[in-house]
C-alpha cells in the first residue's frame, strides 16, 4: 500500500497494536525570544574581547533549558506522537560584562567561549551561564549522522535555530527547537492508499476473462469493507479502479513519487496468476491525476539485461484465458520468492527507486526523473549489492525495502531449506543512502508459535499453520488440511519505522503464491484452496544500528523508547507468549478463523499512530 499524499507509506497497523520556513528577517515574540532564520547570526552588539574597562555592571545568568523535537507534520507546533530528538548540539554564547557603560552595547563583554548541551534521547537540554543575554544555536552533529534533517517552520515549538534569549530574574525554560525529514510529510490524517490485486489466468491472453479486471485499487483512508461480489467486482465502497491486469499483469510492490505524484507497481511471480505485458522484469506507473496506469521499465529487457532468473511465458506455464479454469503451472511453485522482483520503495529525496532482485538478492537504485521518467541508459541504474547473512542450513531471501532516516534498510530469511524451523532467522540490514557497506541490525529466531492460518470447528484436525516452516521447492502433503492447504512460511516483504524509531515488519506467507484457490497441486492433482498465514512483528530500537524482537506484545529491555504491552499479551501467538499487533485477524460466520491474515504490506504515517 501506498500513500498520495505523503512520502512514506500509509500504515495497516496503529500504535495500540491495533489491525488496519523561517522568516526572513529577526522577530520579537514572547519570552524575550526573538527569532532569527537559520543560519543567520544574531548580533547581540558589537564584540569585544581581551579589552580592560571599568565595568557598569555584570550581567545576571542563570540556568537555559529546553527541548529539541522531530516534526513531522511540519507544522513547527509539538503534536501528541513527535518525539525528543537525542544528538543534536546546542552552542549558547552570553554576555557576561557590560563593559564600561551599561548602555552602550558596543562594548559588551562575550563569554570566551560558548556554553555547549547536547540533547538527550528525549530531547532535552540545559546549561547554566554566567550572564545574559544569550544567543543560542541548534546544530546537527557535525558527522552527518542526521544529515537528513532540516530546520523545521516556525510555530509554536519552534522559533528557530538561532535566537537571542533574556533572562528576567528567574531560570528560561521551554527554548525549543523542531527538526524534520521532508520525506516524512504527509500533509492530511487521511490519504489516499493504493494496492493492488491478483487474479489466476493468462490476463494477456486474446479473450481472457480478467483482462478488464482491476490490478490497482485506490481508495480513501477510511475505507473499509469488502468490493467483491457474487456478480463480480462491485464498487460499493468507493474503491477506484486505477490499473486492469491487461495492463500490468500481477505485481506487488507498490512506491510512490511526490514530485510526478506517480504509483509504481512491480511484477511478481505467482502460481496460477500470469505475468503483465513487460514480463518477469516489469516495473508499472499510474498516474495519480488521471488515474491511468502503464508500462513503465524492464529490468531484464535490453540495455538493463538484469538477470531475475528465469520462467516461462504464461502461455508455456500453462495458463489459460478462463480464469475459472483451474491449472497446473508447475514451473512457478519453486521460483516464488527466488526469481523476478520483491519489493519496491521510493527514496526519501524522491530521486531513486529501489527494487530487490530475488534472483540475486542484489539491491537495485534505479534513477527516477523528477516527472517519473525511467532512465534510458544502463547507467541509470547502480547495483548496490547483497548483504551477506550467516544462516545455518539454508540462504538469505532478502525481499523488503525501505529508505528511512538517511539509510536503506534490507530484509529477508535465513530458509531453513535444508535445515529446521530452529534454523528460521530473520534478518535486516541497513546501508547508507548513498551507498557503501552493509551492517546488520535486526536478527531474531522465527521458530515462535504464531496465531494458526486456519480454524474450521467442523474438521479434524480443527486447526492447522500455527508455526512457520521451512522453505521447500517440492509439494508437502503435511500442508494439506482438508481441502484446504496451510503450512506458513515467512518472506520478509516490508519493512517500515514508527514515530520513535522502533521498526514494523511485514511477512508474506510465501506458500500463498506457491498455491492457490480452488486449484491443483503442482503434479495436476488434487483441488486445494490456500489459507494464508502472514504476520506483523515490531522491534524495538535499543541504538542507531540496533533493534531488537518483541516479547510478549511489547519491547524487551534496553529498548529506547519502550512499548506495550497490546492486547496481544499472552494470546500465545507470537514471540515470548504474545503478539504486539494482535489484530490480523478475520472470522467468517460459519466459525472459519483465520488467526493471520497479513499478507505482507504494509503502510505506517508518521505522527498519525496507524
Amino acid at each position: 500500500m501506498e500513500t498520495l499524499d505523503g512520502t512514506r507509506p500509509m500504515a495497516a497497523a496503529d500504535a495500540s497494536g491495533g489491525w488496519r520556513g523561517l522568516t526572513a528577517s529577526a522577530k520579537r515574540l514572547a519570552a524575550g525570544v526573538i527569532a532569527v532564520s537559520v543560519g543567520v547570526m544574531a548580533p547581540l552588539a558589537g564584540l569585544v574581547t581581551g579589552s580592560t574597562v571599568a565595568s557598569a555592571a555584570d550581567t545576571a545568568g542563570g540556568a537555559i533549558s529546553g527541548h529539541v523535537y522531530r516534526d513531522f507534520d511540519q507544522n513547527g507546533a509539538l503534536d501528541t506522537l513527535e518525539p525528543g530528538l537525542a544528538g543534536i548540539r546546542v552552542e549558547v554564547v552570553c554576555v557576561e560584562d557590560n563593559g564600561s557603560s551599561a548602555s552602550d552595547p558596543a562594548d559588551d563583554l562575550y563569554s570566551s567561549s560558548p556554553y555547549v548541551a547536547t540533547t538527550d534521547l528525549n530531547g532535552a537540554w540545559s546549561v547554566t551561564t554566567a550572564g545574559g543575554p544569550c544567543r543560542v544555536e541548534f546544530m546537527l552533529p557535525a558527522n552527518g549522522s542526521l544529515g537528513f534533517l532540516r530546520s523545521a517552520p516556525v510555530g509554536a515549538n519552534n522559533l528557530g535555530t538561532v535566537r537571542v534569549v533574556s533572562f528576567a530574574g528567574a531560570a528560561l525554560t521551554g527554548v525549543d527547537a523542531m527538526f524534520a525529514n521532508p520525506a516524512d510529510y504527509v500533509g492530511t490524517a487521511t490519504p489516499d492508499l493504493f494496492t493492488v490485486m491478483h487474479l489466476a489466468g493468462d490476463t494477456q491472453a486474446s479473450g481472457s476473462t480478467t483482462a478488464s479486471s482491476p490490478s490497482v485499487w485506490r481508495y480513501g483512508w477510511n475505507t473499509g469493507g469488502n468490493t467483491t461480489s457474487a456478480a463480480g467486482f462491485s464498487n460499493t465502497f468507493g474503491v477506484t479502479q486505477v490499473g486492469t491486469q491487461l495492463q500490468t499483469g500481477t505485481t506487488f510492490g507498490v512506491a510512490y513519487q511526490r514530485s510526478s505524484r506517480k504509483i509504481f507497481e512491480s511484477a511478481l511471480v505467482k502460481r496460477h496468476a500470469g505475468l503483465g505485458p513487460l514480463g518477469l522484469g516489469g516495473i508499472y506507473t499510474t498516474n495519480t491525476t488521471s488515474n491511468t496506469t502503464t508500462t513503465w521499465l524492464n529490468l531484464a529487457a535490453a540495455p538493463f539485461s538484469y538477470n531475475l532468473g528465469t520462467i516461462g511465458s504464461n502461455s508455456a506455464r500453462g495458463l489459460v484465458a478462463n480464469a475459472s479454469a483451474q491449472t497446473t503451472d508447475a514451473a512457478a511453485f519453486p521460483l516464488v520468492g527466488k526469481t523476478g522482483l520483491g519489493s519496491i520503495s521510493m527514496s526519501e529525496d524522491d530521486a531513486t527507486l529501489f527494487a530487490i532482485n530475488l534472483f540475486d538478492g542484489h539491491l537495485l537504485a534505479i534513477a527516477v526523473g523528477p516527472n517519473g521518467a525511467a532512465p534510458t541508459t544502463a547507467a541509470g541504474i547502480t547495483d548496490r549489492g547483497a548483504p551477506v547473512a550467516a544462516c545455518t542450513n539454508g540462504t538469505f531471501r532478502p525481499y523488503g525495502v525501505q529508505p528511512h532516516d538517511g539509510q536503506v534498510f534490507v530484509g529477508g530469511v535465513c530458509d531453513a531449506g535444508t535445515g529446521t524451523a530452529a534454523d528460521l532467522v530473520a534478518k535486516v540490514f541497513a546501508q547508507p543512502v548513498a551507498g557503501g557497506l552493509w551492517t546488520e541490525v535486526f536478527t531474531a529466531p522465527l521458530n515462535y508459535a504464531k496465531g494458526c492460518a486456519f480454524n474450521d470447528p467442523a474438521a479434524s484436525p480443527n486447526k492447522g499453520g500455527c508455526a512457520w516452516n521451512p522453505w521447500r521447492d517440492t509439494y508437502n502433503s503435511a500442508g494439506q488440511f482438508g481441502t484446504r492447504y496451510v503450512l506458513p512460511t515467512p518472506m520478509l516483504t516490508a519493512i517500515d519505522f514508527d514515530e520513535d524509531g522502533n521498526m514494523i515488519l511485514a511477512f508474506r506467507d510465501r506458500i500463498g503464491d506457491m498455491m492457490g484457490f480452488a486449484n491443483r497441486r503442482p503434479d495436476g492433482t488434487g483441488t486445494f484452496s490456500t489459507a494464508s498465514g502472514g504476520d506483523l512483528l515490531k522491534a524495538c530500537r535499543v541504538s542507531t544500528v540496533s533493534w531488537t524482537l518483541e516479547s510478549n506484545a511489547q519491547s524487551t529491555a534496553g529498548c529506547l523508547k519502550p512499548f506495550g504491552p497490546s492486547s496481544g499479551a499472552g494470546n500465545l501467538e507470537g514471540p515470548g507468549g504474545g503478539e504486539f499487533f494482535s489484530h490480523d485477524r478475520y472470522a467468517d460466520t460459519a466459525g472459519h478463523a483465520h488467526r493471520e491474515n497479513a499478507i505482507g504490506g504494509l503502510a505506517y504515517p508518521l505522527g498519525l499512530g496507524q
